[in-house]
């Protein structure tokens, strides 16, 4: 007898959400379930693949190529993958590539720890937390003028145009010590 799962079982046994679930079979990176609606039926096939994406993934596998890969491979395949072993051949028409992850030459840069200030809903801060003093102490003032700009209770709309601008002259005040473009990007 051919073991099934509804959307909740399979939820369960695969540790993936149902919404997630449902946007891969719509992606058609998982096939449909048997059936529809309350009556759906998931199969051992679905539990191997939703079980083998967070590995891909890992790997560097962007989800159209495990679409691929999946629409090439059997369950006897997918789960050589779940095994960490590389199929004795390519699988379906999909050859398994060298992780992009591990294939670097170069060694990955150190993480840059970072704090996040909300000023208001939608608008973040986001700081480098190993900052040098003087740019430390430039960003507790820019803080505090961010406090005005942004009052507590979200009411921006009171604050008098003449207070506004006082702030953002004084955050222009500040000054800055060096370019910081493309502050974000890596090396």
């Amino acid at each position: 007898m051919i073991e099934t799962f509804t959307i909740g079982e399979l939820e369960a046994a695969a540790g993936v959400p149902r919404r997630t679930i449902y946007f891969y079979v719509q992606q058609g990176i998982l096939p449909p379930p048997s059936g529809a609606g309350l009556a759906a039926r998931y199969h051992r096939s679905h539990l191997l693949r939703l079980r083998a994406i967070p590995v891909l993934r890992a790997q560097g596998w962007r989800l159209d190529r495990i679409r691929e890969l999946f629409q090439a491979s059997s369950d006897e395949e997918i789960c050589q993958i779940l095994d960490g072993r590389t199929p004795n051949r390519p699988i379906g028409t999909v050859k398994l590539p060298p992780s992009p992850l591990l294939a670097r030459s170069t060694p990955m840069p150190a993480p840059t720890y970072l704090a996040r200030y909300t000023l208001a809903p939608g608008i973040d801060l986001l700081v480098q937390r190993d900052l040098p003093a003087e740019y430390a102490r430039a960003l507790d003032r820019l803080l505090e003028v961010a406090m005005r700009l942004f009052p507590p209770g979200g009411n921006v709309d009171a604050l008098e145009d003449s207070q506004a601008a006082e702030a953002v002259e004084r955050a222009a005040s500040l000054g800055t010590a060096g370019d910081h473009s493309g502050a974000c990007e890596s090396p």
